[in-house]
């Protein structure tokens, strides 16, 4: 006993004469809640179904949160999805391959009718408001008759534990995850049907793909991204939703009287809106005819306060300047919590073009990384229906050592100034600073495609130019004209609406001596 409060005793010495001003107690201070615990109890079932529940609801009702995902799926995923190009050491084959990919993406889910790309978006944006999906790689019929490799979408909420292992619940099963003894996942369990008729298949770690982004080491599941800020989109609901009501009542009001004999009892006030007319034990009128002629007089509803003999008209001033600032204080708080800069959400955000720059290229970053989750998973289910089609596709029986060599191609990047970019671009590969990999990458476009287009078209104006009797430059030139037209019109309109031109930048930038 002696041993343990001098420990006691050593360890609270050795935390007050520290000097980290967040480990000293003070009563001035609210106590910050917590512990140090694995990732696993952080996030228990009953956590994480919440936090999704919440989640859920917001992509329901908050138009912030849905622009948010609006710009997560556009810039993780695109319109076309995550492009993977085939670059083994055979270029035919790779021709081949990616035909064959492009039939399989036309439908490859086992439940429905969607393309690859579409899947992909929802993809993303499942993994924004759940903060994870699973994907069951299966197979079934391919429209022709044939067995292929489909794959089959799992929501959060079908990934639970069974009830009869429940007691196993932390140790050999993670919230629906079934581990071994090194923590790494053997089968998912996959609840079918509800209620009483529920069952719970058991899916093997091999056969399923789970989207999402650990934050801690030992974390199984998934957290939506919105995560930090749902009490903050909780308070801003409420505030607003305040404040309309006050402005509401405040509209109601538009005429005050006052009077000597004080406040008219709302018996009276009732009896006086249904038109009647109210006397006293000698006959006399109590309904003050000066009510009737002021309703007749003004529009709105009226009320009797005391007291002095006082009319005026009641104006409201709300949602005040403050407010309104409070409120946008809290948009950009949920915007930082998201990782999403609060000038893509709400564009009209006002902001010097340098300032817009910056902001657009920390957005760029965090999409791309965002994108590198969902590349990983993609590229994982290209390999294996290619490998099926491999042994199945006579085009693809010959397919080389180097097979699995892909490059992958994400979306078109955040941009802020796309003219100034592609003079900068072109310039680089013209000194032979750049390649087409980097020019073509960040448009989500596959430069060996561009390439040929980009030839096909060149042979085309050279086979017109001789039909027509024309020179090459003749033709090309027309689409040079057609650009310049359309540039000159975008000036125009820049120029004729002040408004358009806000994103130009405010500040001259200093010439080195």
């Amino acid at each position: 006993m002696r041993d343990f409060f001098q420990r006691l005793w050593h360890a609270l010495a050795q935390r007050f004469r520290n000097y980290y001003e967040a480990t000293r107690y003070s009563p001035k201070r609210s106590r910050v809640p917590g512990a140090r615990q694995d990732a696993k109890v952080d996030l228990s079932p009953g956590t994480r179904k919440e936090l999704v529940r919440k989640s859920r609801y917001y992509e329901k009702n908050s138009a912030i949160l849905n622009r948010a995902a609006d710009l997560f799926e556009a810039y993780t995923v695109g319109e076309t999805g995550i492009l993977i190009i085939p670059a083994s050491s055979d270029s035919g084959w790779n021709l081949r391959a990616k035909e064959r990919a492009h039939e399989w993406a036309k439908n490859p889910d086992l439940g429905s009718f969607l393309s690859w790309p579409l899947i992909q978006g929802i993809l993303a944006r499942t993994w924004f408001f759940d903060g994870e999906i699973f994907v069951h790689l299966t197979r079934g019929p391919n429209g022709n008759g044939r067995m292929d490799r489909k794959i089959q979408l799992i929501e959060e909420h079908r990934v639970e534990t069974p009830p009869e292992l429940a007691s196993e619940e932390g140790k050999t099963v993670i919230d629906g995850i079934e581990i071994d003894k090194n923590g790494r996942p053997l089968n998912y369990f996959v609840r079918e049907g509800d209620g009483k008729e529920a069952i719970y298949v058991r899916v093997p770690a091999a056969e399923m793909r789970h989207i999402f982004e650990p934050s801690r080491t030992g974390q199984y599941r998934g957290l939506p991204l919105a995560h930090a800020v749902l009490v903050d989109c909780n308070d801003l609901d409420d505030l607003e939703l305040l404040e309309q009501q006050a402005a509401k009542e405040n509209a109601q009001i538009a005429n005050v009287i006052k009077s000597q004999s004080g406040e008219i009892p709302p018996g009276l006030l009732r009896q006086i809106r249904r038109g009647g007319t109210i006397m006293d034990s000698q006959g006399n009128t109590l309904a003050d005819e000066r009510i009737g002629g002021y309703r007749e007089a003004l529009p709105g509803a009226t009320v009797a306060l005391k007291p002095g003999e006082d009319f005026a008209q009641h104006r409201s001033d709300r949602p005040s300047v403050a407010t309104v600032d409070y409120w946008d204080y809290k948009r950009g708080k949920i915007c930082a919590g998201i990782g999403i800069p609060k000038l893509l959400i709400f564009p009209n955000t006002r902001g010097q073009g340098t300032i817009a720059r910056a902001e657009f290229d920390v957005a760029n970053t965090f999409f791309r990384a965002r994108s590198a989750v969902l590349a990983e998973a993609v590229v994982e289910i290209w390999l294996w229906q290619t490998e099926w089609a491999i042994r199945t596709d006579l085009r693809l029986a010959d397919a080389p050592a180097d097979w699995k060599n892909v490059n992958t191609r994400a979306p078109r990047s955040v941009n802020v100034d796309v003219g100034r970019n592609s003079a900068a671009m072109l310039a680089e590969l013209q000194a032979g600073a750049s390649n087409y990999d980097l020019i073509f990458a960040p448009l989500g476009l596959d430069p060996v495609e561009q390439l040929t287009r980009s030839a096909f078209y060149a042979r085309l104006i050279r086979d017109l130019a001789d039909q027509y009797k024309v020179t090459p430059a003749e033709i090309s030139n027309l689409a040079g004209e057609a650009i310049k037209i359309s540039a000159d019109a975008e000036m125009l309109a820049h120029a004729t609406d002040p408004s358009a031109a806000d994103d130009e930048e405010q500040q001259t930038e200093e010439q080195p001596a």
